[in-house]
């Protein structure tokens, strides 16, 4: 049955010897003199490794100093918009928002109107980034939509720390979000308009 078989294809116990030492000489890490590993396993030589580890590291450099380029230019404009925000009247309008209408201690005071007053200007800078929609003709409704999420989680920041500090029934959580949903939709639209004054000004 096996008489038609040529042995001589196989490789010699020799063969198969120093192949097995080649394998044991790279797999302990040896140097090897030509400075590639062996050509029968099929891999890339030290030069061209180091060569393309060095293209990954200068793509992920580039991607980096692109992501700061633009970083910067964000807080840029945000620092600019956020010069014709008169703070005094976003307090006011905190007070006037939620102070007047919900009973809490001195102290839940002071921190909650701080609180809000961070999420009014959050909410303002928001729709400031957005505003140029409007100026490519999009309405404030139309527009908030693209960032519907974002102005959901200031809501939600807003009423939760209400609840939070005040607990309350139901009904209280159900009006922590109503006067939350109006006061940040409120200053959204506030930025939305000044973004979209600042497009047409240029001032971009």
């Amino acid at each position: 049955m096996f008489d038609n078989i040529n042995h001589s294809s196989f490789p010699s116990h020799r063969s198969l010897i120093k192949l097995k030492g080649s394998l044991t000489h790279y797999a302990v890490g040896s140097v090897n003199p030509l400075g590639k590993l062996p050509s029968f396993l099929g891999c890339e030589d030290v030069a061209t490794a180091k060569n393309r580890t060095k293209k990954e590291a200068e793509t992920m450099n580039l991607i980096t100093s692109f992501s700061e380029k633009r970083r910067t230019k964000q807080w840029n404009y945000e620092r600019r918009v956020l010069r014709s925000l008169s703070i005094s009247d976003l307090r006011k309008d905190v007070h006037q928002h939620f102070m007047t209408t919900i009973y809490m201690d001195r102290v839940s005071n002071m921190y909650l109107e701080d609180f809000c007053v961070d999420v009014g200007i959050d909410a303002f800078l928001l729709g400031s980034e957005y505003g140029r929609f409007g100026y490519y003709g999009e309405t404030a409704e139309i527009t908030k939509e693209r960032c519907i999420d974002d102005i959901d989680i200031y809501i939600e920041q807003a009423s939760g720390q209400f609840l939070a500090w005040l607990g309350g029934s139901e009904a209280d959580e159900e009006r922590y979000k109503q006067m939350s949903e109006t006061f940040v939709h409120q200053w959204w639209e506030r930025g939305f308009n000044e973004g979209m004054r600042r497009y047409k000004m240029k001032l971009h």
